[in-house]
């Protein structure tokens, strides 16, 4: 013998209880709203666009008729229901901003603005440069730029990613760089075309500090509930060499607005929006510079090269002895051979011991592999990118793995996605105005192709950020 059939027998019942619908029925003499739900050892939410024949329709309305006697221990259930959901709800809210423990207390990818990439690394660190010029456009025209975009959506979706940003002294006109000065362009024969690449990357001191502190002001405003760490300036300590795109003016000089200046006015900013704000140095690029086991400087065969180390030595110590109090992490970028990692570090660290400075030191771009430019190396990574990739995977997880165990408490990969494709970067090699440019390497350094291909070097992170190196980073203990 066939059961009576259900009244809801031949209609699909989906299984969301994500909402409670509400319709109105009218049966005989009863009118009533009621939630589609009919509770039968568990519930049921069921669409409103279902045809009921006679049968099926007498047998709703005699469930309305039970449901109506019932009705006061019935709307107290509705009620009890909807107080669970809001609050399911606004748990999933709550736990939407939790850090997730499981994320790389000491790995981290540079330039990281894609929320599902993140999740996918577990990476814990980012770090995102916000220039002068850029904020100045959102500011003026209230349009996001594509990196603010990208910031705020990251920060929403990867709330437990610790975020670094950079200021970036850029602006076309509020800086006073060496090379605006056509004398200076002329003495180290800078061309027309030169000061057009270098120009617009090179991060100047303000020609007036009080518009500049309205730069940090702003930034730091906007970002100070989410940002876990501010750092003045970029690769600054090079200066005054002509061709350092990242920093193009004096670092101390008692006639003019310097590097100096353009610190302690950023700094006085930031504390005073944010008492609690935690400060990074500027990066170290130490070139091509290394150190015997004594720490002692090894001389290089290229004077300008030289010339580099020995302002970036005289520089960085200078802002130590006189700024340690105000820096809460120091940062050095490991580029180069991977064997020169160690001592690099160990001369940080003399640096600081010196000055009874007692900082973490973080690596914010770190990367390889790093030929010299113009060697046989060098050229074979541009013409031949499969073997680049090859060797950039087991680069990756040598030069951090060497890096964290000799001391650095967090690095972050540069970058995560290449700037240029593989033949973009052939092109501008057989350019011979560019072919011996390290940054046309430095364009596929990425995680992931230009096109969105993801290289050996992406896996090899995940891994490496999966299995916790190291103990749990020093930097905010």
């Amino acid at each position: 013998m066939n059961p009576l059939p259900s009244p809801w027998q031949g209609d699909v019942l989906p299984m969301n209880y994500s909402r409670l619908n509400c319709i109105s029925f009218h049966c005989s003499d009863v009118s009533v709203g009621v939630p589609t739900f009919i509770i039968v050892g568990k519930l049921l939410s069921h669409k409103t666009n279902f045809s009921l024949n006679e049968y099926k329709y007498q047998q709703f309305c005699d469930t309305i008729h039970n449901m109506k006697r019932k009705k006061v221990l019935f709307l107290v259930a509705v009620g009890i229901i909807i107080l669970i959901t809001v609050f399911v709800i606004l748990n999933r809210s709550n736990a939407d901003i939790t850090p997730n423990p499981q994320l790389s207390d000491r790995i981290g990818v540079f330039g990281l603005v894609n929320p599902e990439m993140a999740e996918d690394l577990r990476v814990g660190w980012t770090r995102y440069p916000i220039v002068w010029t850029e904020w100045e456009e959102f500011r003026n025209s209230g349009t996001l730029t594509p990196k603010i975009r990208a910031l705020d959506r990251f920060r929403q979706r990867n709330p437990g990613v610790k975020i670094i940003i950079t200021l970036d002294s850029n602006h076309p006109t509020k800086t006073k760089c060496f090379m605006d000065d056509p004398v200076f362009r002329q003495q180290h024969n800078i061309t027309d075309k030169l000061y057009a690449t270098f120009r617009p990357k090179a991060n100047c001191p303000p020609k007036n500090l009080s518009e500049y502190k309205e730069y940090v002001r702003d930034i730091v405003t906007v970002g100070k509930d989410f940002v876990t760490a501010w750092q003045i300036g970029n690769e600054v300590f090079a200066t005054p060499r002509w061709d350092t795109v990242f920093y193009n003016g004096p670092f101390d000089d008692p006639n003019e607005i310097d590097y100096l200046d353009e610190f302690n006015a950023a700094y006085t900013t930031i504390k005073e929006i944010d008492p609690n704000a935690v400060i990074v140095s500027p990066g170290i690029n130490f070139h091509r510079s290394e150190f015997d086991n004594l720490l002692n400087h090894i001389q290089l065969s290229d004077p300008d090269e030289q010339e580099k180390w020995n302002n970036i030595a005289i520089n960085f110590s200078k802002l130590i002895i006189n700024n340690c109090n105000k820096i809460d992490m120091v940062d050095i970028h490991l580029y180069h051979t991977i064997a020169s990692i160690p001592n690099r570090v160990k001369w940080t660290s003399k640096v600081l011991n010196e000055s009874n400075c007692n900082k973490p030191i973080i690596s914010t771009e770190i990367a390889g592999p790093n030929p010299i430019p113009g060697s046989t190396e060098f050229e074979n990574y541009i013409l031949n990118d499969s073997q680049f990739q090859a060797d950039q995977a087991n680069d990756l997880q040598t030069r951090i793995t060497l890096a964290l165990n000799n001391g650095i408490q967090a690095t972050l990969w540069f970058y995560s996605q290449d700037l240029k494709t593989a033949q973009e970067i052939i092109d501008n090699y057989n350019d011979p105005e560019y072919s011996s440019a390290s940054n046309i390497l430095l364009s596929k350094f990425g995680l992931v192709e230009k096109d969105g291909d993801f290289k050996p070097a992406y896996y090899k992170l995940q891994t490496l950020a999966s299995q916790g190196i190291g103990s749990t980073c020093k930097v905010f203990e």
